[in-house]
């Protein structure tokens, strides 16, 4: 209680004895009675104010020391993904384990706190004890060993992802750039086939069983800590409560009309392409056709899918070969863009410490990442950058997490995250929406300029698309255009969805270890229409071909993303001052957009996500209106065309 309230309680007292007509004798007691009231009063607030104070000075205490050890361990992580040795691996390994038993007894302390929450009124110090305890997405085990074995398990886990290799005909493949190219850029039914079948051949069955060790050591960390489950601890410590499985479960459901369109259209276009003796055409899409290892992004085989192939498109990929593009110009292309808005430009230690493409002599990680070595300067990014339009975005998706770092990084070290994994994710997606558009990759020199008298000009006219009736040349280009961008954007969603619904299931216990791939493949049937090429059985584990698996990195945030990117994307337009069709939208150089998202990014953790997005939107929770507007012209086209040539909507099980 504050001092205001305790003299406004006095005056209430005083004023009710005044008007109540007491005797002297009376009136004598009252006021006595009402002067230890205040002593006692006086003393519960010197009591709160020390318990904030105690409070406050554990937190300014240990954040300092957080702050070092994350530095000391994200460091040594660094090291190891840089140079996959043994000896970096064992560095790693004991700086991990000192740093979680270190976390371990401040949890405690943290834990102890809250236990009086009532003798701690400041909000501020509440949320801040709250992310000591809740902010670990894999929670510290109360058994000392078991902290050792779940960091061996998780630098093993990594090392086979990251050493995996496959050699053919002399010629040694890895997922990147070998395996990844070739799944792009071929249309051989049998080479695509053997490239998907030797990567999970040469992961998964590795993968299986310290996967299923580390699921049982974390779930009974979590036990440890009063959680059901290592799933809730993710969902706590990025979203900070349990309930956003019914939400994710609502969107799934909003965005399905329009992924459903759209994959009965690419269906039906591949189904002729490879021959209509190759699949079921009203049956799940077999996985390994669709231009990327996971089947998760389907851009790279637009070729094929293009509604109007008539009309040229201009390859960016082609464009940046020809005009000498490397990898650091393109990651001075992104830094330019960010500070053309009013954002940080790179820090000198990121220029310096980054690794931007592939070392010729060491073994390296090469999945693109962002790092925030949690001091004032050293942020870094881990990519093995090939020069084509994905890694373009890629690149400006990284940086979009390095921006995000030093916007908070006056925060608390606590505080020092994005407002949840969700925001962190979208900021740099939601600027190459900006920078893949046609007007800037003309202003990049990456698309050819329109002709004098088309120049300037919009078409927001659509309805030849609700009609399939004949369409201007610009009207088709924007169509082909979208179809890309939903090709990557929409297709995906679906993927980041069940990825983790089917973790969810395997930590909760009601997926068992003896049908982790049969219920993968349920599930990417029942979300996604896909299906594996060839046979698979419990001695394979294909979800152990994909990164975030075996990297136990939570997945769901991606799905979200891909959503709030275009809630972000529009209201940035809005503060711009655009006009016109939201695809159409290129916030470059404009500081009204970069005030916004600044004003947003500086907040890191400070407050509750639901209101740093209501902030940002408009709406404290997320939404597919913006993505239903931004491609609205193509889900009108998908519906007229899918109905004129008699698509099925939906697929068939698979015939056994």
């Amino acid at each position: 209680m504050k001092h205001l309230t305790v003299y406004v309680v006095f005056c209430v007292l005083f004023c009710y004895h005044m008007s109540s007509g007491l005797s002297g004798g009376e009136s004598r007691r009252t006021i006595t009675d009402m002067k230890n009231i205040l002593k006692e009063m006086e003393f519960i607030d010197k009591r709160l104010l020390k318990a904030d104070d105690a409070v406050s000075d554990w937190l300014a205490k240990n954040d300092v020391t957080l702050a070092t050890q994350i530095n000391k361990m994200m460091g040594a992580s660094w090291n190891y993904l840089t140079n996959l040795t043994t000896d970096n691996a064992d560095k790693l390994s004991r700086l991990q384990v000192s740093h979680t038993k270190w976390m371990a007894q401040r949890i405690k302390e943290a834990k102890r706190f809250l236990d009086q929450s009532q003798r701690v009124t400041d909000p501020d110090n509440i949320r801040m004890l709250h992310m000591w305890v809740y902010g670990q997405e894999n929670p510290v085990p109360d058994d000392k060993e078991a902290i050792r074995v779940i960091s061996d398990l998780e630098t093993q886990l990594q090392a086979i992802f990251g050493k995996a290799e496959v050699t053919k005909d002399g010629k040694t493949y890895r997922i990147e750039p070998e395996f990844e190219q070739l799944m792009a850029t071929s249309r051989d039914w049998e080479e695509l086939k053997w490239a998907w079948q030797a990567w999970r051949d040469a992961t998964g069955p590795k993968v299986k069983q310290p996967f299923t060790e580390l699921v049982n050591m974390l779930n009974q960390a979590a036990r440890d800590n009063g959680l059901d489950d290592i799933g809730v601890s993710w969902r706590m410590a990025s979203y900070y409560d349990d309930n956003i499985v019914p939400m994710v479960d609502d969107l799934y459901d909003q965005i399905l009309p329009l992924y459903t369109e759209l994959h009965a259209y690419v269906r039906d276009k591949l189904w002729k392409y490879y021959g209509e003796q190759s699949f079921d055409p009203n049956g799940p899409i077999p996985a390994h056709i669709l231009g990327n290892m996971w089947a998760q992004e389907w851009m790279n085989i637009d070729d094929v899918l293009t509604p109007f192939p008539e009309v040229t498109s201009d390859d960016v990929t082609s464009a940046m070969v020809a005009q000498n593009y490397t990898p650091l110009r393109m990651f001075r292309l992104a830094e330019e863009f960010f500070t053309s808005i009013g954002l940080e430009p790179m820090t000198e230690k990121f220029w310096n410490l980054s690794m931007i493409v592939r070392p010729k002599d060491r073994p390296v990680e090469c999945h693109g990442a962002a790092e925030d070595l949690m001091t004032k300067d050293d942020f870094r990014i881990k990519m093995c950058t090939s020069v084509n339009a994905v890694n373009l975005q890629t690149v400006h998706h990284e940086m979009g997490h390095i921006e995000y770092f030093m916007q908070y990084r006056h925060q608390p070290t606590v505080y020092r995250t994005g407002a949840n994994a969700a925001f962190h994710e979208a900021v740099g997606d939601t600027i190459a929406l900006s920078v893949m558009t046609p007007d800037h990759l003309r202003k990049l020199g990456l698309l050819e300029e329109l002709p004098n008298h088309r120049r300037g000009k919009k078409q927001n006219d659509h309805s030849c698309f609700n009609a399939l009736k004949r369409c201007t040349t610009e009207q088709k280009r924007e169509l082909n255009q979208l179809m890309k961008i939903a090709l990557e954007k929409v297709a995906f969603l679906p993927f980041g969805y069940l990825i983790d619904k089917w973790r969810w299931d395997v930590f909760s216990g009601e997926i068992d270890e003896n049908h982790y791939n049969s219920k993968w493949w349920e599930y990417r049937l029942k979300y996604q229409g896909v299906a594996p090429p060839v046979e698979r059985t419990e001695n394979d584990f294909d979800p152990g071909a994909k990164y975030h698996v075996p990297s136990f990195v939570p997945y769901i945030r991606y799905f979200l993303s891909f959503i709030g990117q275009f809630e972000f994307h529009d209201a940035l337009c809005k503060a711009s001052g655009h006009s016109g069709a939201l695809y159409n939208c290129d916030i470059y150089q404009s500081k009204k957009a970069g005030r916004l998202l600044k004003s947003v990014l500086h907040l890191g953790a400070s407050k509750p996500w639901e209101e740093v997005l209501n902030e940002f939107t408009g709406k404290s929770n997320f939404s597919t209106d913006a993505i239903y507007k931004y491609f609205s012209p193509l889900y009108s086209w998908l519906k007229t065309y899918n109905k004129k040539n008699n698509i099925k909507i939906g697929w068939n099980d698979v015939k056994s």
